[in-house]
């Protein structure tokens, strides 16, 4: 038995409501997470549309954009991140 796939152009949809709708809903590309440490572990919110868990260090700025789903980190007002 040979199963073809093929690639269809155009808006993907569920209910209505494209992909890009339903990331949007679910992830903002301006949400911020405020943490204590100098090291983030981001999954994109888990669940069937999150991505591989991730650790990102904040380094000397203090913040840092998860490359899968563009959400910031920032540390807490007052916190350091430790030299090394």
């Amino acid at each position: 038995m040979r199963t073809s796939i093929r690639y269809h152009p155009g808006p993907r949809s569920v209910n209505g409501a494209s992909w890009l709708s339903i990331m949007d809903a679910i992830i903002t590309p301006d949400e911020t997470i405020i943490v204590d440490g100098p090291v983030a572990a981001c999954d994109g919110g888990g669940g069937p549309l999150g991505h591989p868990r991730v650790y990102l260090n904040l380094g000397p700025a203090g913040s840092v954009v998860c490359p899968y789903c563009s959400r910031r980190f920032a540390l807490r007002e007052g916190a350091t991140v430790p030299a090394h």
